[in-house]
């Protein structure tokens, strides 16, 4: 009897796992909105396509899974997201989202992207990648720039601003070039922060911490400061004066 409860429950278990629904045919949906947004959050395997000539907001996917897709603007956040569900065999939503004019911060989260063709001009922008994300986008700035890049995620863009902080972790990466007169950078745990195809990142002053097996390359024309530890290269071109610190089977290479 013992035995026969057991082997119930397990059944009982395994029926109740593989519930669910499948995600069904593809769709397409539009829906209006407001463009006024200043932040823009999007998380759980949404692919978002950033366009200033897009009227109205495209999206598609399975017929099943979009019924759990959310578009909620609140205090000027919008957030994409999809609702927990039990939806199986389902793939990421794609949106095609009508551009902000007063948009200063994305986060992006949960194996999502952010693509925009055209560049994002702002006084001052935040951007936070994490959780296989990726965001894609050129930057200009009147002041200061913010990226937070983690959990084997990647920024890929060219910056224009006063100031840059950058922090790229756990095996995540920086693809940027463009100018900034002060860049904090901060790189860990097997992550880079390398330039694009297009040239590398430039600073007149930089301070730097790289550790953890981690690597960076850039140009600095001034002053160049900070540290770098643990298996971890830093490689700089220019004419700056370093006071940069090595430690831990580290090394630093200017050219």
């Amino acid at each position: 009897m013992k035995r026969y409860f057991a082997a119930a429950s397990a059944a009982l278990l395994l029926l109740a796992g593989c519930s669910g629904e499948p995600a069904g045919d593809f769709i397409t949906k539009t829906s209006s909105i407001d463009t006024g947004y200043t932040s823009l959050d999007i998380s759980g395997a949404i692919e978002v396509t950033y366009s200033f000539t897009a009227d109205e907001m495209t999206v598609y996917g399975q017929e099943n899974l979009l019924k759990y897709f959310r578009a909620e603007n609140e205090d000027g956040t919008l957030s994409l997201y999809v609702e927990a569900n039990r939806v199986y065999n389902a793939k990421p939503i794609e949106v095609v989202l009508p551009g902000s004019m007063v948009l200063s911060s994305v986060s992006v989260t949960g194996a999502s992207t952010f693509d925009s063709a055209m560049p994002l001009a702002a006084t001052a922008f935040s951007v936070s990648v994490s959780g296989a994300s990726e965001f894609v986008s050129d930057i200009e700035v009147a002041s200061d720039l913010t990226y937070v890049v983690s959990g084997a995620s990647k920024v890929t863009g060219s910056v224009t601003g006063k100031s840059a902080v950058v922090g790229v972790s756990g095996a995540s990466k920086a693809d940027l070039s463009g100018k900034v007169t002060a860049l904090h950078l901060d790189v860990s745990g097997a992550s880079s922060f390398v330039g694009k195809t297009d040239g590398l990142f430039e600073a007149d002053e930089a301070s730097c911490d790289i550790s953890g097996a981690s690597k960076a390359e850039l140009t600095v024309n001034n002053t160049i400061s900070g540290s770098v530890s643990g298996a971890s290269l830093l490689t700089y071109y220019g004419s700056a004066t370093s006071t940069v610190s090595v430690t831990g089977d580290s090394s630093i290479d200017h050219r």
